[in-house]
């Protein structure tokens, strides 16, 4: 399927404006946060939903609900950004569509960024949100979920959750996530000149060191995708054949039907990075949140009908369900 007009101009705006200024512009984490509070500040927000801001120890966490929140299900949602940039007031937008479209209350922890604050600091804030927002909602159906660093948050917790046997999530939502901070895919190498928003070298620069520090970058709780997946909740995966970060979805879909985890991928392509970050403006991310909501509040298993490869490269990428026996 070819992509809609608006979404033919926002990737040549991304691909000629906005990738040029990634790659060569300032790396500095000030000048990176104040372009991306900038840039997610110029999407539209609903204005059929209250915010207020909440407190897990000293860790902020904006609540977002809309007007007539169901009362059996809720949303944990951690905002992206390479673990330096981002914060739920920059992603506001987003998770006030994902909340209306899902018509859940949504948490988002303002967790501490790197690189003043590398690796465990960034998991440490999200494990203590995630233990306050489960304790709080005990009895709802218990929703995790984020885009690129927010889905490899998302993944160390249930990783650990599983381990030291807190409270793990009901269901899973990956968008575009970010799940090998070692760069290791092949995506990494082949879509480097293809990606729309990023390149590896600004990734391994500007964020994958920031955020690791000292640590090796194969520690599952850095890297979720060299973990045992076995025992995880369902995971709904959105991710683009057209961004670097590709080979991790793809990786995490093999492992998890090995491990007989359910899981449901959405290949966005042709799009790019965290498309759905980019609704009203096209309408495949609109498309895309609704797709998700529908998936994580439906009571059943959805059907879902197998989508065949995009790329001759990664034919092992589907639409697939594993099932535990």
């Amino acid at each position: 399927m070819s992509l809609s007009i608006p979404a033919q101009f926002a990737r040549l705006f991304l691909r000629n404006y906005v990738r040029p200024f990634v790659l060569h512009g300032p790396h500095h984490p000030a000048v990176m946060r104040t372009g991306v509070a900038y840039s997610l500040g110029l999407i539209p927000k609903p204005f059929n939903v209250t915010t207020r801001t909440l407190y897990a120890g000293d860790i902020p966490i904006v609540e977002t609900s809309p007007r007539s929140p169901r009362n059996d299900a809720v949303m944990f949602y951690i905002h992206g950004g390479g673990y330096v940039m981002g914060s739920p007031r920059t992603h506001q937008a987003f998770i006030s569509r994902l909340a209306n479209a899902m018509q859940c209350i949504v948490w988002s922890p303002d967790y501490r960024l790197a690189p003043e604050h590398p690796f465990p600091a960034g998991l440490e804030d999200s494990v203590m949100a995630w233990q306050t927002f489960a304790s709080t909602f005990t009895g709802k159906r218990l929703f995790i979920g984020g885009e690129s660093a927010g889905g490899g948050l998302s993944m160390a917790i249930c990783l650990l959750a599983k381990e030291r046997g807190f409270t793990m999530p009901d269901k899973m939502y990956l968008q575009s996530p970010w799940l090998d901070v070692s760069l290791s895919g092949e995506s990494y190498h082949h879509l480097d000149h293809v990606d729309a928003l990023v390149n590896v070298e600004v990734a391994e620069t500007a964020f994958a060191r920031a955020y690791s520090g000292h640590y090796s970058r194969q520690n599952p709780l850095i890297s979720p995708v060299y973990g045992d997946l076995h025992g995880l909740p369902p995971i709904y995966v959105q991710v683009s054949d057209a961004e670097i970060f590709y080979s991790d979805s793809v990786t995490l879909n093999q492992k998890a039907i090995a491990a007989g985890v359910e899981i449901t991928m959405e290949l966005g392509h042709g799009l790019w990075h965290a498309w759905p970050m980019f609704a009203p403006i096209i309408p495949e991310a609109s498309a895309s949140i609704n797709k998700a909501a529908q998936w994580l509040v439906a009571e059943t298993k959805p059907s879902v009908t197998p989508m065949p490869a995009q790329t001759k490269r990664y034919t092992s990428l589907h639409t697939a369900h594993a099932m535990s026996e």
